[in-house]
C-alpha cells in the first residue's frame, strides 16, 4: 500500500492524507488483533458467499467482462470506503454468507465472469464459495486477512479458475512456435 498515493492515477495525496490513511490502517490492525489466529481463521472461513448471490451480484453490476481488479476498484472499494470493512460484512451481504465449501483461486487480471462460471460449474444450488474480493478487507491494514491456508484447510475443495487463452487452443508443434507464443 502506498498510503499517500492515488491507487489509480498515482498522484501524491499529501502528508495529511497519509496521516489519515495510516490512522485508518492502524485501527484496522488493532481491530483484527483482538482475535486469536483460530478465531480469525474461522471468521474468514465464514465469509464465503452463496452461488445464487454471486450470480445476482454479477448480473446486478454487469461485471461479467470486467477484469477482477476492476470489480474491486469500481464496486468493492466504493461500497466499503466509509466502513473500511470486508464486502462480506456489509449489512446487505451478511445474509448471503456462510462457511465456504470451496476456496476459489483466480487471477485478478482475468475476466470476473470466468471466475463466476468456474464457481458455478457443476455446483449444487447451496454451494458457498470463498472469494478474496468479498472475504478480505480491500484496505490498508488487512495483513490478518491474507493468510489463506487456514481457510483452504476448512474447505472441502479448491478450484483454480483459469481463463481460456485463445492462442493455446491449437497445437504448437515446434519449439520456435512455443518461443513465439511466449514472447
Amino acid at each position: 500500500w502506498k498510503l499517500d498515493q492515488c491507487a489509480d492515477c498515482k498522484a501524491l495525496l499529501g502528508p495529511e492524507r497519509l496521516r489519515q490513511e495510516q490512522a485508518r490502517a492502524d485501527a484496522v490492525r488493532q481491530q483484527d488483533g483482538q482475535f486469536s489466529s483460530g478465531e480469525r481463521a474461522e471468521a474468514m472461513h465464514c465469509r464465503g458467499v452463496r452461488i445464487r448471490w454471486l450470480l445476482a451480484f454479477t448480473f446486478d453490476h454487469d461485471c461479467w467482462d470486467m477484469p477482477t481488479w476492476q470489480v474491486v476498484r469500481d464496486i468493492i472499494v466504493p461500497a466499503t470506503r466509509d466502513r473500511r470493512c470486508r464486502y462480506a460484512e456489509l449489512p446487505s451481504v451478511c445474509d448471503f454468507t456462510g462457511p465456504a465449501d470451496v476456496f476459489m483461486s483466480h487471477c485478478w487480471g482475468a475476466r470476473w465472469g470466468d471466475l463466476v462460471c468456474a464457481a458455478c460449474c457443476g455446483a449444487r444450488a447451496d454451494r458457498i464459495v470463498w472469494i478474496d474480493l468479498f472475504a478480505v478487507r480491500q484496505w490498508p491494514g488487512n495483513k490478518a486477512d491474507v493468510d489463506f491456508r487456514p481457510v483452504i484447510a476448512r474447505c472441502k475443495a479448491l478450484i483454480v479458475a483459469v481463463s481460456p487463452i485463445r492462442q493455446l487452443e491449437c497445437f504448437l508443434p515446434t519449439r520456435a512456435d512455443h518461443e513465439a507464443f511466449l514472447s
